[in-house]
């Protein structure tokens, strides 16, 4: 089970739709290697989203004018980079391109079954 505390949500935003998507990411990447995150929703021009591993309160940055088909691939494709960080395979500051690569892949993946199960 996965907990995260949910920071600067849109009114526009659904919070059973934020439970949904992340607990079927949870299942997909058998994300038990973390067991809590915060998601916080900020105002970002240039960025979908971002992640920033952290032991005990790993952060994921979604950006606030998402539309919601963005929003569940950026919230799956920021979960890859949780699960990296969290698993251990991915370590902080490592920006080789294999991790961009999975994450991208991994979003499509997950955002294809989860929108045919929806």
């Amino acid at each position: 089970m996965i907990i995260y505390e949910l920071l600067n949500k849109p009114k526009r935003v659904n919070v059973s739709l934020l439970d949904s998507c992340i607990l079927f990411a949870y299942d997909y990447l058998k994300l038990s290697c973390v067991d809590f995150f915060i998601l916080d929703f900020a105002e970002m021009s240039d960025l979908y989203g971002y992640c920033i591993y952290d032991d005990e309160e790993p952060v994921i940055t979604i950006s606030d004018s998402l539309d919601q088909q963005d929003m569940i691939t950026t919230i799956f494709h920021e979960l890859v980079h949780l699960a990296q960080y969290g698993s251990g395979r991915r370590k902080e500051l490592d920006c080789d391109p294999i991790w961009e690569i999975e994450a991208y892949a991994l979003e499509q993946k997950m955002s294809k079954l989860y929108l045919e199960g929806v």
